[in-house]
């Protein structure tokens, strides 16, 4: 086993100030990473700031936009530019990167995670009425009863191949069990790691399971007793791990109050470290860190962040655009493309693909649509089953005969 220690700054809250917290997670496309992060805007104004951060370049640079609403738990999706909030019974979704959000019209449960597929969400329930585990397809607009014995375990993350979820549980309040199912969640089957590693004993916070790229790797993360992060990390589905590190104390770390999160990120051996730490100098700045490695955590480049000098002239997110129409992804496409739009209320919605000399080609959708996101592929090809040519097209969406947005979309060879 490799040992590593990283030089953390002092974890120094503020008094005046709620401590800062948040979490990481990867998005689609090489270096990017979304972050969620709450903080005390100031000493003189000690105001809780909500944001989610963009980064596509490993968090060398950041953009943001604030958020009224605190959350709990961000997940992205496998389609570009989709991110999940949650915050109590509710889950916010943005399928621009963050720009605008809308509310899914069904309750978050206990647990969460989004699949490796399109549109997947995973949601765990110890509810009474609805218990166990659901799986959505759609980006969260209906769920699926998959398991509904599955009332104490809690969904960690998935995995790399479509069907694969990790998860824990605490058998007889003092033994962590972690499984593993490849069948969507209908069955588990117990991980059988080294019992130190799920030691209640030495190591006390709640497991976090980071998947990697190849199938069965995965990180997993674990707070011991001296409130150091360990971080272990196996390509055989936990059967084995080959690394531990070992971050500095942290002195404001509980299972509750996470001020270190990470996650994997898309490339093979690329890991993500984010930090939330208060400026031990001035004492009045929140301080957000980024700790990028590109061989399986043995080394880190970091990039801060004054949150509140740097990103002090940003405002709220604003409110999910009405009848909105999103750009199609991907985008060049060949073979097939999405393009999700949004209803704020029930209508008559028509999405039509025209070329660009207005030739109206393919209706992808026309008729009376509910309220809320949706999502609609188009195949690139014509009503009557033509293959288009490589080229520039447009598609036009109204809602009950009123234009709402048109976008470009572009096919290759």
């Amino acid at each position: 086993m490799k040992s590593f220690t990283f030089l953390f700054a002092l974890f120094l809250i503020l008094s005046a100030c709620p401590s800062s917290s948040g979490q990481i997670v990867r998005g689609t496309a090489p270096g990017e990473i979304y972050i969620y992060c709450f903080w005390c805007f100031s000493e003189t104004e000690p105001t809780t700031r909500w944001g989610i951060f963009h980064s596509l370049d490993n968090g060398q640079t950041l953009s943001v936009q604030y958020k009224r609403e605190p959350g709990s738990i961000l997940k992205s999706d496998s389609l570009s530019g989709t991110i999940y909030l949650t915050y109590g019974p509710k889950i916010f979704r943005s399928q621009d990167f963050g720009l605008s959000w809308d509310t899914v019209p069904t309750s978050a449960g206990n647990g969460f995670a989004s699949g490796c597929l399109r549109g997947e969400i995973y949601k765990h329930s110890s509810d009474t009425y609805y218990p166990g585990l659901y799986r959505s397809v759609d980006f969260g607009e209906t769920f699926t009863s998959v398991n509904p014995t599955l009332t104490l375990d809690q969904i960690l993350d998935v995995g790399t191949q479509p069907g694969e979820l990790y998860d824990y549980r605490w058998d007889n309040f003092d033994t962590l069990v972690l499984k593993y199912s490849n069948d969507y969640g209908h069955s588990f089957t117990k991980i059988n790691s080294d019992t130190s590693i799920l030691d209640p004993d030495t190591l006390m916070n709640y497991p976090i399971i980071s998947r990697g790229t190849s199938p069965g790797e995965f990180y997993l993360i674990r707070m011991d007793v001296s409130t150091r992060y360990r971080i272990f990390h196996t390509f055989n589905y936990g059967g084995t791990y080959d690394y531990n590190y070992i971050t500095q104390p942290c002195l404001d770390c509980t299972s509750d109050n996470q001020l270190i999160t990470f996650t994997a990120g898309r490339e093979p051996g690329s890991f993500y470290i984010s930090r939330a730490i208060v400026d031990s100098i001035s004492q009045n700045h929140t301080i957000l860190c980024i700790d990028y490695s590109q061989d399986y955590g043995i080394t880190y480049t970091t990039n801060c962040f004054d949150l509140d000098s740097t990103f002090t002239g940003i405002g709220d997110i604003p409110a999910v655009a009405r009848n909105d129409l999103k750009q199609n992804y991907p985008n060049p496409f060949t073979g097939q493309t999405s393009i999700g739009f949004y209803l704020e209320k029930p209508a008559f919605a028509e999405i039509a693909v025209f070329d660009i000399r207005g030739n109206q080609l393919s209706t992808l959708v026309s008729g009376k649509t509910g309220a809320g996101m949706h999502q609609v592929t188009w195949n690139g090809r014509s009503d009557g089953g033509r293959k288009l040519p490589a080229g520039i097209y447009y598609y036009r969406f109204s809602v009950d005969g009123i234009p709402a947005g048109t976008k470009k979309a572009v096919i290759l060879q």
